[in-house]
């Protein structure tokens, strides 16, 4: 994965936030009756056998010996489909990877033919920030491994997830409400135009927070009536938040900011149908502590990203300290928060009015983010290669070979 600049301004100990990383890729299945070129360098991976009575365990055990040999524990989790947050909870060890099936990750037209395909997902340990300093990564390090060691394929199903929380804590409730108003303000200039929207919905990804949360299904009262009720509320909405000149955000935010528990608040960013939009606020219970009264932790999903690690156009790293920026923010002091609103609204505000070229509007933004021109030029091209016909676009990432 490609090493972006260092982080920008960090508000205390970069070893206060831990994050990890879900990929999504699939790996080759033999076919009976076809013959292989065991001389080419490819065929030096491994494939699953066609003869294997179970392909899909087959291959979720050969990658988690990739990792137990660069000495990484592994749980092998065999549903396809769980609730999000499941995999966080203390039945799983928190310091080994997930490995798992994917119910939607799938070959598409024009992907290589000499093989099946078995769709899978990996999600690493939770680690500090400090990892993603240098360019040996505990996450490169593995992926790079799987890669050398598994013949793997990627395309437009294949999602990159980066989930955030602080070191060893709960998220507060104002920290949640926080995130969730940096996201919605920035979903649409800058985080959406970032990612490839291909296959989002069918694939769960990208699922947009500002067009499909539970949120929106509350009618327009007016924004006077939409206040929260409890005064102390109130009291630390109004430290957080300016007023907004768009009245139907200030609605939405009243609503946001009126929940009095993380859990409410994370239903409310559902889509209409309970799934996690692309940003997700998932709680569970740190069994690593009193089993009797366990903590509550919570965690951030963001689930806007596919994985495309082709011709120098991953941008894992970007994404995952793009949401570091994020998360960051979210731990102001309320009057530094609300300046920052208050100046990502007055963004949002101008480029609405003037429909000024969305590339400066996402430049902006991300400086507001503290992100600098050695951030967003990178991103340029990434955009770009989205495009119909461009090296992201799916009829394009849809028949890539096997990764190298």
């Amino acid at each position: 994965m490609a090493t972006p600049p260092p982080t920008p301004e960090a508000t205390g100990d970069p070893n206060d936030t831990i994050y990890c990383v879900e990929v999504e890729f699939m790996v080759a299945k033999e076919r009976t009756g076809q013959t292989y070129n065991n001389d080419s360098p490819q065929q030096t991976r491994w494939a699953c056998p066609a003869s294997a009575r179970s392909p899909c365990s087959e291959v979720l055990y050969e990658c988690g010996n990739v990792l137990t040999r660069n000495k990484e524990s592994f749980v092998v989790v065999r549903e396809k489909e769980r609730e999000p947050s499941d995999p966080l909870r203390g039945a799983y060890a928190p310091q080994s990877w997930l490995v798992q099936p994917s119910g939607h990750v799938a070959p598409r037209d024009g992907c290589p033919s000499e093989y099946d395909w078995v769709g899978i997902k990996i999600r690493s340990p939770m680690l500090p920030e400090s990892e993603l300093i240098g360019d040996e990564s505990t996450v490169k390090r593995c992926i790079d491994a799987l890669r050398a060691a598994v013949r793997i394929h990627v395309n437009s199903s294949c999602q990159f997830n980066v989930f955030v929380q602080p070191t060893g804590c709960h998220m507060g409730l104002t920290q949640a409400k926080r995130l969730v108003t940096l996201v919605w303000l920035t979903e649409a200039g800058m985080l959406l135009p970032l990612c490839s929207r291909a296959e989002s919905h069918a694939s769960g990804r990208a699922i947009p927070l500002t067009a499909h949360s539970t949120i929106l299904a509350f009618p327009i009262k007016g924004v006077k009536k939409t206040r929260p009720r409890d005064p102390l509320v109130t009291a630390i909405m109004d430290q957080n938040l300016p007023r907004f000149h768009n009245d139907m955000t200030q609605e939405r935010m009243h609503r946001i900011w009126s929940y009095t528990d993380v859990s409410k608040v994370a239903r409310a960013i559902c889509d209409t149908r309970g799934r996690p939009s692309a940003l997700s606020l998932d709680t569970y219970y740190d069994q690593n502590t009193d089993v009797e009264n366990p903590a509550l932790l919570s965690v951030a999903g963001f689930r806007y990203a596919m994985w495309h690690p082709y011709d120098g156009l991953d941008v894992s790293n970007y994404w995952i300290q793009l949401v570091m920026a994020l998360f960051r923010a979210s731990q102001f002091d309320s009057k530094r928060f609300r300046n920052l609103v208050q100046s990502i609204d007055e963004v949002n505000w101008s480029f609405c009015k003037s429909g000024a070229d969305e590339n400066e509007q996402r430049r902006v933004l991300m400086d507001e983010l503290g992100l600098t021109e050695a951030w967003y030029e990178p991103w340029g091209k990434i955009v770009e290669e989205y495009r119909p016909g461009g090296k992201l676009s799916p009829e394009v990432i849809n028949k890539q070979p096997p990764l190298a």
